[in-house]
């Protein structure tokens, strides 16, 4: 079952529970299991990031994975947090103030997407805390709890930004998942990213009405020569195999 979770029949019977109520009644049991899908998704994260990796943190949001990630890289990598949120880059500077490798960080201002420009960003945006669930949403900016951010793939990021292309890349986008590998077919297809780690937000997905948006992410990433495993129901692991 660890990899078939992007199966239409597997979505397909997670959305009925969802859309028929189940779910709260099974809730309780995946609360239980929640902190062991972290602990499980960490373990895997940190397997794949290495001494001098130059690791990409695509959702960075305030930074937790980013401070992790430039202590595993060391004093020869480089850890680039992509984060379009404002609220979000300051306490994310906040979080990563005193690393030992400060130094080897690089903070975008921008979501990644499937092409560049603008978008809205929504979520509960008006708070004293920074949203954990904020995420770029299709229309025009309106009301308090949306803004309008850069967006960019990372293709453009790195041959015209001048970032640094990725060896690890952890992508935590909110239902947005496909589009940053979308618009990532060279940097990601290279043979220089070793490992794509992937929070699969499935109800974001639902609402986004994309259909069998996962298993199109896993045929994408087989095709770029990765092998795809499942962490838990909720992350992915690709690993290339070349």
């Amino acid at each position: 079952m660890s990899n078939l979770y992007h199966l239409p029949i597997v979505r397909h019977l997670r959305s009925l529970a969802r859309n028929s109520g189940l779910l709260k009644f099974v809730k309780p049991i995946l609360a239980s299991r929640q902190k062991n899908y972290e602990e499980a998704f960490h373990e895997a994260l940190k397997r794949a990031v290495g001494p001098g990796d130059t690791v990409w943190d695509i959702g960075a949001n305030v930074g937790v994975y980013t401070k992790i990630f430039l202590e595993w890289s060391g004093a020869d990598g480089k850890v680039i947090a992509f984060e379009p949120l404002p609220k979000a880059i300051i306490a994310l500077k906040k979080t990563v103030e005193g690393c030992e490798h400060i130094r080897n960080l690089t903070v975008v201002a921008a979501a990644l997407a499937d092409k560049p420009g603008s978008a809205t960003f929504a979520g509960d945006l008006e708070g004293n805390g920074v949203t954990t669930t904020g995420h770029l949403a299709e229309g025009s900016s309106n009301g308090q709890n949306s803004i309008t951010v850069e967006v960019t793939t990372a293709d453009l990021a790195v041959s015209q930004k001048g970032i640094a292309a990725p060896s690890v890349v952890k992508i935590d986008v909110e239902g947005f998942e496909e589009d940053v590998l979308n618009g990532g077919e060279s940097t990601f297809g290279s043979a220089s990213c070793r490992e794509i780690l992937v929070e699969m937000h499935f109800s974001r997905m639902d609402e986004r009405k994309l259909g069998n948006s996962a298993s199109r992410i896993v045929s994408k990433l087989k095709n770029w020569g990765y092998r795809v495993d499942w962490v838990d129901p909720s992350h992915l692991h690709a690993k290339r195999t070349e």
